[in-house]
């Protein structure tokens, strides 16, 4: 059996390297034949070409396969593969170029010409989109020219924004919306309070102006590392981060003997996992404040809270964050019920 069992797991090394080695092929190959048809199949003459078949090449692609490739991409018939460029303009100046692979030529040109017609702009990024998907970006950004992170101020507190970070664009709105979570957690400024989707920091350098400790938790960990840079450079002491899934974090504080007062809850439209729910109940605060963009998913939400902890829904205040669309924001309070 031991001999079995060592055949296998090589077979299955094997089946993880080819299946890796067969991917990275096919996107090389992919960008080959975007080279040759944008420049001709001379490498001598398409430096793009040259520069893809030495990459080709440091990834092991046997040339058999680069030159039928290149054969393939002269012809007529074959994949129709175009590159596709998508330009997006956000919040105070920054741009993102999204392109379907890595390749983005003349980055000093978009730059030159982007400052030139949008004065405005002040931070270009490059970002890598390879996946048809309902995300617009992918998981891989390149900065090209000006700065890398913006700053904007919420409720009085400045906060550094990089791509990945989550960020409210509706600053009046979301300043209501803030605050109506504060109004709900009803802090008098001896509590611990647990932030358990807190992103760049947004409401939990909030509540530390209210709180006596603040624990900030987030699974994306540029964007706790952003929240750490805010609550530094807004000489905010107590509140700390941490970059972590929030559902296994909150059981480890809990039997270290940490007992929240409060627990905040901001997660993404599709609401909170099970784990993070039971978590949160688990640990028994008096409240719970769900600040909810979904109200489908704080619906089914709120049922699992009330079935785990005893929890009571006292209110849900809706914000209008998007006039004239339909999508609405909900700050809601649960409160404990002790039997």
């Amino acid at each position: 059996m031991s001999g079995h069992s060592k055949w296998a797991n090589i077979k299955h090394k094997k089946e993880k390297t080819d299946s890796a080695r067969a991917k990275i092929f096919t996107k090389i190959g992919k960008e080959l034949t975007i080279a040759v048809r944008e420049g001709g199949p001379d490498p001598a003459s398409n430096s793009k070409l040259r520069d893809l078949i030495q990459k080709a090449k440091a990834n092991n692609v046997p040339n058999d396969n680069i030159e039928r490739t290149i054969k393939k991409a002269q012809g007529a018939q074959g994949d129709n593969f175009e590159e596709v460029t998508y330009e997006g303009y956000g919040p105070a100046g920054v741009a993102v170029i999204v392109t379907a692979t890595e390749n983005l030529p003349k980055k000093d040109l978009w730059a030159e010409e982007i400052q030139k017609a949008l004065p405005e702009v002040v931070s270009l990024y490059h970002d890598v989109q390879n996946k048809k998907r309902n995300v617009i970006l992918g998981p891989e950004i390149h900065h090209i020219w000006g700065r890398k992170t913006l700053t904007a101020s919420l409720c009085g507190i400045a906060f550094e924004v990089s791509p990945f970070s989550f960020f409210q664009v509706h600053k009046a709105q979301a300043e209501v919306l803030y605050q109506k979570a504060l109004d709900a957690a009803d802090l008098k400024g001896g509590e611990t309070v647990i932030d358990a989707y807190c992103g760049t920091g947004t409401i939990s350098l909030c509540l530390a102006k209210k709180a006596r400790r603040v624990i900030g938790i987030e699974i994306v960990r540029e964007a706790i590392e952003d929240a750490k840079k805010n609550a530094a450079f807004n000489h905010i002491e107590n509140a700390e981060f941490h970059a972590a899934d929030a559902g296994l974090l909150m059981p480890k504080l809990y039997e270290e003997g940490l007992r929240p007062d409060v627990i905040v809850m901001d997660p993404v439209r599709a609401g909170c996992s099970e784990d993070v729910l039971k978590a949160a109940a688990g640990m028994q605060p008096a409240r719970i404040v769900y600040v909810s963009c979904n109200p489908a998913t704080f619906a089914r939400d709120a049922e699992i809270l009330s079935r785990l902890g005893y929890y009571k829904l006292q209110s849900v205040q809706p914000v209008d964050m998007f006039p004239q669309t339909t999508h609405v924001e909900c700050v809601c309070l649960m409160s404990r019920v002790d039997k």
